[in-house]
């Protein structure tokens, strides 16, 4: 997903480059739509959301100065994505001209339920590419199990379904559990680094 050696990725999104954009939006459109559908969007406008993010950040990446005191580059794309969605909200609110009493923005979420909503929208998007490489390394049967556990399946039922052992059924989970924790602390860090300025 990340190559390290591309260490200034954000210089080259902040003039335009292309591929760097091609690629951008390749790794995180799919998690941005999926966050604004999250925020309580229909699909078609969880796509003009990910559009407005894009634009934003294309407008603000050439002033952004890389601080990582002030946190990291997910952070940054959590507060451009928030922005987007609550301007959504706005606007459409707005174009309807309802006031916003009580029931009204109940369904609206608020900065901190979207910013919660951005960091679980961004693990859940991890955990996928995590998942989908260790679908290349790992036998596809103990892939299997382990996605039924995540199912809410229990053991005894992994058990009969798969015809083997509880205790085979722990240690895939156990062993698969821990593989795929590795992939996104590793995906994480490598993340961290790509998205840097220096």
């Amino acid at each position: 997903m990340f190559e390290t050696t591309r260490k200034t990725f954000l210089g080259k999104l902040s003039t335009h480059d292309g591929e760097a954009w091609r690629q951008f939006t390749q790794n995180y459109a799919p998690m941005i739509q999926a966050y604004a559908r999250r925020a309580g969007l229909q699909p078609a406008d969880a796509d003009d959301v990910a559009q407005t993010v894009w634009h934003d950040m294309s407008k603000s990446l050439p002033r952004f100065t890389y601080d990582p005191a002030k946190g990291r580059f997910r952070d940054y794309l959590a507060r451009v994505a928030s922005n987007a969605v609550r301007r959504f909200h706005a606007r459409r609110a707005d174009r309807r001209a309802v006031r916003l009493d009580t029931a009204v923005s109940d369904g609206l979420a608020t900065g901190v339920d979207l910013e919660r909503r951005f960091v679980e929208e961004w693990r859940d998007h991890h955990c996928r590419l995590a998942l989908a490489h260790l679908r290349k390394e790992l036998e596809s049967k103990s892939l299997d199990v382990f996605e039924q556990l995540l199912r809410g399946t229990s053991v005894d039922e992994c058990a009969c379904q798969f015809m083997i052992g509880r205790d085979a059924i722990y240690k895939i989970r156990d062993r698969v559990r821990r593989r795929l924790h590795d992939r996104i602390r590793e995906q994480m860090r490598r993340e961290d680094d790509y998205y840097r300025w220096a």
